[in-house]
Formats: C-alpha cells, sequence, structure tokens
C-alpha cells in the first residue's frame, strides 16, 4: 500500500475498534466490522513480508493496531468457550444474558414444546426463534424498540401482545435481564409497565410456564385439558 492507502487503512482499523470497545457486550458480530480493515492490512503486511522493504511509522502503527485488537478479541470471546455448561461469560457483562444460553433454551424447546409454527420472544433474543425453526408472530425482533414513545408506537404494543393469543404461537420466552427491554430511545416506564403486562398474560391461562434457565422462562400454551395444537 502506498503511505496514503496505509494512512487510512490505519485510521480505519482504529476507528472499528473502537467501534467494537464501545459496544461493551463483546458478542461476535460486533467485530464485524473489523474485517474489512484487517484484511488490507494482511494483504499489505503479507505482501511486504514476501516482497521484502522498510519499515516506516505507519507500518508500525498498523502492526501496534492488528495486535491490540487480536488481544481485545481474545479477550472477549475465550470466556463464551470456556465457562461451564450452557452459560458463557461475556466481556464486561457478566450478568447478561448469553448466546450460549440461547442455544439452550432453543434446544429445550425443540425437545419438549408443542408444536406449533409460531415462537413469542418477550425479549431481545430473536435468534432463538431463528434456531427453533418457529417464525415470530410480528415483525418486531426487539422488544426495546416497543418500549418508545413513537407515534403510533402503542398500537403496535397492543399488536404484539395480542400475538399471545394467536393459535399457532404455542410457546413463549420470557427475557429477563434488563438489556433485553432497553433500546437507544426506549424509555424505562414503558419498558416496565410493557414487563409486567406481558408476565401478567403469561401468568393465567392458557399458558403455563414449563421450563427455565438462566435468565429465561419458558411459557406453553394450553386450551382445556390439553395442548393447544
Amino acid at each position: 500500500l502506498a503511505p496514503g492507502a496505509r494512512a487510512f487503512v490505519a485510521w480505519w482499523l482504529a476507528g472499528a475498534a473502537g467501534g467494537v470497545l464501545l459496544g461493551r457486550h463483546g458478542y461476535p458480530h460486533y467485530f464485524q466490522q473489523l474485517l474489512p480493515p484487517l484484511a488490507l492490512a494482511a494483504a499489505a503486511g503479507g505482501r511486504r513480508m514476501l516482497g521484502g522493504g522498510g519499515v516506516d511509522r505507519w507500518d508500525r502503527a498498523l502492526r501496534a493496531l492488528a495486535a491490540l485488537v487480536l488481544v481485545a478479541g481474545a479477550w472477549a470471546l475465550l470466556p463464551l468457550f470456556a465457562a461451564p455448561g450452557g452459560i458463557r461469560a461475556s466481556w464486561w457483562d457478566a450478568g447478561h444474558i448469553r448466546l450460549g444460553v440461547s442455544a439452550d433454551v432453543a434446544a429445550w424447546i425443540r425437545a419438549h414444546a408443542p408444536p406449533g409454527p409460531g415462537i413469542f420472544i418477550a425479549g431481545s433474543e430473536p435468534q432463538i426463534a431463528y434456531l427453533t425453526g418457529r417464525r415470530l408472530p410480528t415483525r418486531w425482533l426487539a422488544t426495546g424498540t416497543l418500549a418508545t414513545d413513537a407515534p403510533g408506537i402503542a398500537a403496535e404494543r397492543e399488536r404484539w401482545l395480542a400475538a399471545l393469543d394467536a393459535p399457532g404461537v404455542t410457546v413463549a420466552v420470557f427475557c429477563a435481564a434488563d438489556h433485553s427491554w432497553r433500546e437507544g430511545a426506549s424509555r424505562p416506564d414503558i419498558a416496565a409497565e410493557l414487563r409486567k403486562r406481558v408476565l401478567e398474560r403469561l401468568g393465567r391461562p392458557p399458558w403455563r410456564a414449563a421450563g427455565a434457565m438462566p435468565g429465561y422462562t419458558i411459557y406453553v400454551k394450553f386450551v382445556g385439558s390439553g395442548l393447544d395444537m
């Protein structure tokens, strides 16, 4: 790379690394923004190693940044594989719900929940629907986006809650972690009221608590004396 291009890649890599660090959670998809500048830096470094040549300040900066990114990535991702059981620790936020626990919840649902095409997720873990092969009944993937005072959002909250009565929705997952109910524009008071209403609905027939994992409660739908098929 030319000196000007190396400077650009160095700043790009630094900015992307800052974005990853600001995310705080260390989820794997947060690191995707690092791939383009890292690929360019790796290509330029490989060409230099094969073709020789001197090392200028931008080469040294790229090497230092790449090393920092690799160390930060290892720090963030290693606990995901080292934690016991289904609970995966995460960088800076040990109290948050883990992607590994989401997979365990999905496995429980596949093994024990009544059949049906739909699943209601009260929280911001839509990956559970994907892992179970079921569909969310509304277009809202993250509950926190419903906890705002945006125009028309109150009606959307009612439609979202009404999905609990949809015949094909036979399983519901309640996520207890606070971050599952927050987004950038969400209001704590609206989120608290929404949580309360969801729990009230899930606490009475035809819903019944059937399973639990750290941070999650799994509900299944019963009608009369049998499962709602």
